[in-house]
């Protein structure tokens, strides 16, 4: 996650250094940490509550204005969001999640048009299930899902070419079987999913 980054990032955590390491070569990959589905929501005084719409997205909309910038004065680079399947409607059970999924979807088809004429590109990437190691923390059964590799080489593909793309034939199949359904049925059915995957 990339997480409150200051001017040059030097006085950042390591992982937040590393993630201006690689855009100063011209790429920057916004990726949310994920929560646990069966987290419950913070009470109205936990501070943790007032933080969530800094988490969500101030963070990345100030790491894509300030790379952004950078990459416009160079006249090339690209900023890929990394959204979800879930982005397209809501996911009861990971309301949250699908929540931001959807701010990353929207901000990179705004932020792409916005963009176009300056010289880089910019990608909402909404993979479906993929084996990132979340599964195994969050205590859940993971059916059906894609390796890292499968995924990343469709989004690389992708820049400069899409304003979204669904790495994976399993992310076409899933999010191409549920778009004919009204978006309440996709909702029950997401939320049907996610209480299967967390053994409830």
């Amino acid at each position: 996650m990339i997480a409150a980054l200051g001017a040059e990032g030097a006085s950042q955590p390591a992982p937040v250094r590393s993630a201006f390491a690689a855009a100063a070569r011209g790429l920057l990959a916004a990726i949310e940490r994920k929560l646990h589905p069966r987290q419950p929501a913070p009470e109205p005084s936990d501070g943790a509550l007032r933080l969530v719409p800094t988490m969500v997205g101030a963070v990345v909309l100030q790491a894509c204005h300030h790379f952004g910038r950078r990459f416009r004065e160079r006249g090339r680079g690209g900023l890929v969001l990394l959204s979800s399947i879930a982005a397209f409607q809501g996911m009861p059970y990971a309301a949250h999640d699908a929540a931001t999924r959807a701010y990353g979807q929207s901000l990179a088809e705004a932020l792409q048009v916005e963009l176009q004429g300056d010289g880089f590109a910019v990608l909402d990437a909404a993979p479906g299930p993929t084996h990132s190691g979340f599964a195994a923390r969050a205590g859940m059964r993971l059916g059906a899902a894609m390796d890292p590799e499968a995924i990343a080489h469709p989004i690389l593909d992708a820049l400069g070419r899409q304003t979204t793309v669904l790495p994976g034939a399993l992310s076409k199949l899933l999010t191409c079987s549920l778009v004919p359904l009204p978006r309440w049925a996709r909702v029950s059915i997401m939320g049907t999913v996610m209480q299967g995957m967390a053994g409830s």
